[in-house]
């Protein structure tokens, strides 16, 4: 009998469900004047869902006049919230408590003198937040190789919430060797580290892996590069209808999990999906022997 495991972590986080909360209660108050800088989750088809409710999501502050401001589930630069404040909007911090938890951090780290790291995807605007609460004071590293160029006496490091465990741990003994104090604050999201080791148990026990989420989701990206480093083919998908039958070519089993953005609904679709394209087989809850 075919098997088709989903993990019991797959899904939203609890930060993505209070972001989407406060929104919806945001467009419940004043439908249409509610704006966000960017997705406020990476997840296209929720985002599209928000906005066909009434929020405006724009590419620029200047396009913002009036009305209610959302702040992203991944923080945002502190000039911009500033800047909205002068001009009289009314601000719903909706970031995630994990990632205030880094900005809090970064930010005592610099107060007692030390050399800040962050560990993290500069490019991500989690760590652009991050950057912004200590005015730009800080080097952002995301390798081994670039953790050993660094030299300091006094080194303190703080890691983007979504980065994978044992990449942070081999940052940190790379970091070793140059610094004579390091102080580490452990900011990685124990939520995301559920979901990346109930994904790596799964890769090493079934025949292929599907991980669902936004591609420009970095927790969804990470838990796909996690998997398909233990040896498991996998596959990294949006939506239902991008699964292709030949991936599942004398497949017996399927490991099934997603990222935080992801909704229950697209889950539902995929495993849908698969079980057609399987023909007939069980779905299971990764570690529970209880067919769903």
């Amino acid at each position: 009998m075919k098997r088709i495991e989903i993990g019991r972590f797959a899904g939203f986080c609890s930060g993505v469900e209070r972001t989407i909360r406060m929104t919806m209660e945001a467009l419940n108050k004043d439908k249409n004047r509610v704006y966000s800088l960017g997705q406020i989750i990476h997840n296209p088809q929720m985002v599209r869902r928000l906005e066909e409710l009434g929020l405006n999501v724009v590419s620029d502050i200047n396009e913002i006049k009036e009305g209610i401001f959302i702040v992203r589930s991944h923080g945002l630069p502190d000039n911009y919230i500033r800047e909205l404040k002068k001009r009289g909007l009314k601000i719903i911090d909706a970031t995630c408590p994990f990632v205030k938890k880094v900005q809090e951090k970064a930010r005592v780290l610099k107060k007692q003198g030390y050399e800040l790291i962050i560990v993290g995807d500069s490019q991500h605007p989690e760590i652009k937040g991050v950057l912004s609460a200590v005015s730009e004071k800080a080097t952002v590293i995301s390798t081994k190789d670039e953790a050993e160029l660094v030299s300091g006496k006094r080194v303190g490091v703080v890691f983007q919430t979504t980065f994978p465990l044992s990449w942070a741990q081999d940052i940190v003994a790379g970091l070793l060797d140059g610094c004579q104090e390091l102080k580490v604050y452990n900011t990685l999201c124990f939520e995301t580290l559920n979901r990346q080791k109930e994904a790596i148990e799964m890769a090493r026990v079934v025949d292929v892996m599907i991980v669902v989420g936004g591609k420009n989701s970095a927790n969804t990206t990470n838990l796909a590069n996690i998997t398909a480093s233990c040896g498991c083919p996998t596959y990294h998908i949006e939506e239902a209808r991008e699964l292709q039958s030949e991936w599942f070519d004398g497949v017996c089993s399927v490991g099934l999990t997603a990222g935080a953005s992801t909704q229950s609904l697209l889950i539902d679709e995929v495993v849908s999906n698969l079980k057609q394209i399987l023909g007939d087989a069980e779905v299971h809850i990764f570690g529970v022997d209880l067919q769903k």
